[in-house]
């Protein structure tokens, strides 16, 4: 065969294989609208949701805020009223990734009493008043604090967050609100209950093949084409045993509690992205500070602290003991504090980081 007819063979094979791959690619494209229009199940797991909160396919989340305004037709939930939740997912200001150099950032996880439960106005929540304090106090230093804190979450749910969504804002300090029931791990009022008890038996079997292995490419992809997702989980995805139903104290902790986890994560986190981080015990607010009962849990975190000592760690039960000896006149419900509570958490906050170094690269004076 001469030369030219070869070329001209290889051509018209190249031009009929471009030709069916552009036409399997328009075909698939359009059975992946087709499968997205008529919505079969199983279903994406994000659709799902419970009074503002979602199902997170991170395991160690387990749930997170939705993004929008937060529904009041949850009588539960009242305590959320006028939370407005930025886009990502926390009830605050949407954040900036900017970070001029003159600038000390600042984030706050934590839970509930951080994401301010009973307080209708974000600006009257302790992370709000330390920004306002801190730029107020230091002459022509530039403070921002990010509040990331979610309702429910522990240490660990609290540090895997700066992890998966924090770090990209470049923080100079981190601070952690440490509650007493930080230790417990089912003390988010029922939230994660209720959103698997939204999910059909195709999706749990979903939730529970997504937390036993980690999302690699395939999982990627699953996770964005609803015909892949659709095909898998109705053909393959049945057929395969999985090894037992996901279990956090086994499958996330290995056995050990969730503080223990999380500040191990934080001291890594730290070492590696160079900001400081502090952990202010915050107390429950008892009628009388005289008749503490749950010290045990402050030199319990405390003890755990000392293999840290990069962690700085601060109780502030003396500060609001010795403003009143009945924590009541602080708090909404013995737990959360009132805006009293959240100005005089501010204060002492504020006034432990204008006196400290803050970061490994700029001091807060």
């Amino acid at each position: 065969m001469q030369p030219h007819n070869q070329i001209q063979k290889s051509k018209n094979m190249l031009l009929k294989g471009s030709l069916i791959l552009a036409s399997v690619s328009l075909t698939v494209l359009l059975i992946e609208l087709g499968v997205r229009l008529w919505d079969p199940p199983p279903r994406m797991l994000k659709s799902l949701n419970f009074a503002g909160y979602v199902l997170s396919d991170n395991p160690t989340l387990k749930y997170e805020y939705k993004p929008g305004l937060f529904p009041m037709d949850e009588a539960q939930f009242s305590d959320h009223r006028n939370f407005l939740i930025n886009a990502d997912g926390f009830r605050d200001r949407e954040f900036s990734a900017h970070h001029p150099p003159d600038l000390i950032r600042i984030i706050v996880l934590g839970d509930s009493v951080t994401t301010g439960n009973g307080i209708p106005n974000p600006g009257n929540v302790y992370p709000a008043l330390v920004q306002k304090i801190l730029n107020h106090s230091s002459g022509r230093q530039k403070y921002e604090v990010y509040n990331m804190a979610v309702g429910g979450y522990h240490t660990l749910q609290e540090v895997e967050t700066l992890r998966v969504k924090g770090l990209k804002y470049k923080p100079d300090l981190v601070l952690i609100g440490f509650c007493i029931n930080d230790f417990d791990l089912e003390v988010d009022g029922g939230v994660y209950q209720k959103l698997q008890q939204q999910l059909g038996g195709a999706e749990k079997k979903i939730l529970e093949r997504m937390y036993q292995q980690s999302w690699s490419w395939f999982h990627y992809f699953l996770s964005k084409s609803r015909l892949l997702f659709f095909l898998y989980y109705r053909t393959l995805g049945n057929s395969i045993r999985t090894s037992g139903e996901f279990e956090y104290q086994r499958d996330i902790l290995q056995g050990k509690d969730p503080v223990s986890v999380g500040l191990a994560l934080l001291d890594r986190l730290q070492q590696e992205h160079g900001f400081r981080s502090y952990l202010f015990i915050i107390p429950a607010l008892v009628n009388n500070f005289n008749e503490y009962g749950f010290r045990h849990i402050h030199h319990r975190v405390e003890k755990i602290c000392e293999h840290y000592p990069e962690i700085q760690i601060y109780d502030t039960l003396p500060d609001f003991k010795v403003r009143h000896e009945n924590g009541s006149i602080f708090s909404i419900d013995g737990l959360h504090p009132n805006e009293y509570g959240h100005q005089v958490l501010a204060k002492v906050i504020a006034g432990k980081l204008l006196h400290q170094p803050q970061s490994r690269k700029t001091d807060l004076h």
